[in-house]
């Protein structure tokens, strides 16, 4: 998807291994909207076998 210029949305797992490349500011918008955190990162680690090989947008939300 990606190397066709797609974008997409997916859930991440909660024991996701990743490498943070960028912390990106929050807003006092994006903490009303109960962002926790928003960063640039590589998935990786010992079980990386189908970890996209480029960098991903992960957001962080309040589930409450």
């Amino acid at each position: 998807m990606h190397a066709a210029g797609s974008s997409y949305v997916c859930r991440a797992r909660d024991n996701s291994v990743y490498e943070i490349v960028e912390e990106k500011e929050l807003t006092a918008a994006d903490r009303k909207a109960g962002v926790i955190s928003d960063q640039i990162v590589k998935f990786g680690g010992s079980k990386a076998d189908n970890a996209p090989p480029h960098t991903v947008r992960l957001v962080n939300i309040s589930a409450s």
